[in-house]
């Protein structure tokens, strides 16, 4: 049931993300070009992302670290699997889509994929400390 939660929630990222592209593409594309937009869209993403999970974590029951980690992990293999399938859907070259996971020619989605990938295990620290935070304030 845990890997159920896990796509579902890595499925709620992704329509997020593609809502993201899109708004990206239309509006801040034409403002700051096509890889200025794609750099900047990166922090947006991972904040999308990060709120995403902290909202679904008590409801993944993702608790242990490597439960999470896991998670994590599936969740930058799927994502990956995702961009460059859409990618390629779109009639982008592979070249193109692998720019964005090359730090060299500007891209930083490997760096995306990293947080991503330890998303739920970040989302589980800070709601853990956000509820020691509660129970020690005094009343």
């Amino acid at each position: 049931m845990l890997w159920l939660r896990a796509l579902a929630v890595w499925a709620l990222i992704m329509v997020v993300e593609t809502v993201h592209g899109i708004v990206r593409t239309l509006w801040i594309t034409p403002v700051l070009g096509d890889l200025g937009s794609r750099q900047a869209a990166l922090p947006v993403a991972a904040a999308l992302i990060l709120l995403i999970t902290l909202l679904t974590s008590r409801w993944l029951k993702a608790r242990s670290i490597g439960v999470q980690l896991c998670v994590g992990g599936l969740w930058a293999a799927l994502t990956l699997g995702f961009e460059f399938g859409l990618g390629v859907l779109l009639g982008y070259s592979m070249e193109r889509v692998s720019q964005d996971y090359n730090p060299m020619q500007g891209g930083f989605m490997a760096f995306g994929l990293a947080f991503m990938a330890l998303c739920p295990l970040l989302a589980s620290r800070l709601a853990r400390s956000r509820e020691h935070g509660a129970l020690q304030r005094p009343q």
